[in-house]
């Protein structure tokens, strides 16, 4: 009985049958969460991303070591509708690599199925508890592990740059570590909520990272991990969704694929934030109703 009424719960939460012809409840967050975590699509998606990182990373280690001037993975400033990357400094920056952790290194399995069978929303607590407490339950995305360990055997630092607070740094560590990513240094090679400038947006220390590392990638699985700009327009407002498409798909068009990589992740983000609704994303002139 528990077995049932767990699967009810995760289905919707009801346990009376649907009318003939009409489709059962479905939670949204389960099933973004079982596509992420159990669909062939999901895992396929990240390893070719990940191999994809690594065929870039390795040719930017040639212009990094031999080219006239090596440009980051890290943006300058916006200027207009040019970008312009850091420079690196040669003479002392080692090349890097910056990760995301979570759903871009590991799956929070726990976490994500505890929110689902409880039907709330995000629980800031809740999430302070599992990062303390999840580190032997997180597991690694596919095809993360390889790619960390083969940058590594290139020369190429990889240093994590993530949302989890600066508070879990002890216990974020031990869980990277555990799953084979290697040591991460808070303050070094481990950047977290808290540090730099307190802020949840990552320019700071992105900032502060390319100051240390010419950075040759940036992998993460929303646009926040690798540019503020997407997400916020150059007065600190929100940008509402069409201009977060619209800037993702012009101005940083060239870097997707080359120099930034996409871990897939429809469970939550900025993108959603708020929701977004059926007239949010298909307007009225593409609806169909066929005609009898």
């Amino acid at each position: 009985m528990r077995g049932i009424a767990l699967g009810l719960l995760l289905l919707g939460g009801c346990a009376t049958a649907p009318a003939a012809g009409v489709a059962p409840a479905v939670s949204p967050a389960l099933q973004a969460t079982t596509w992420t975590y159990g669909s062939a699509e999901a895992a396929v998606l990240a390893e070719a991303s990940f191999r994809a990182l690594l065929d870039k990373a390795e040719s930017q280690l040639g212009n990094f070591y031999f080219g006239a001037q090596f440009e980051s993975a890290i943006v300058q400033a916006i200027e207009g509708d040019k970008v312009r990357m850091r420079v690196c400094d040669r003479t002392f920056m080692k090349p890097a690599v910056v990760f995301d952790i979570d759903e871009t290194l590991v799956w929070n399995m726990g976490a994500q199925a505890d929110q689902v069978a409880r039907n709330t929303g995000f629980d800031a607590a809740r999430w302070a508890l599992w990062e303390q407490q999840g580190g032997e339950l997180v597991v690694a995305v596919p095809g993360a592990v390889a790619a960390v360990a083969q940058l590594r055997k290139l020369g190429i630092t990889p240093v994590f740059n993530s949302n989890r607070s600066a508070a879990s740094a002890t216990a974020t560590a031990r869980a990277l570590a555990r799953l084979g990513f290697g040591e991460a240094i808070h303050g070094e090679t481990l950047w977290l909520l808290g540090d730099v400038d307190g802020s949840s947006r990552k320019h700071g220390r992105r900032e502060v990272i390319a100051s240390r590392f010419c950075v040759l990638a940036q992998v993460g699985d929303q646009v926040g991990d690798f540019v503020d700009r997407i997400d916020f327009a150059a007065d600190g407002s929100k940008n509402p969704p069409h201009e977060r498409r619209r800037l993702a798909q012009t101005l940083f068009s060239p870097l997707w694929g080359e120099r930034w990589f996409l871990i897939p992740n429809p469970m939550y983000g900025r993108w959603n934030e708020p929701p977004l609704a059926l007239d949010d994303v298909v307007p009225p002139a593409a609806r169909w109703t066929p005609k009898e």
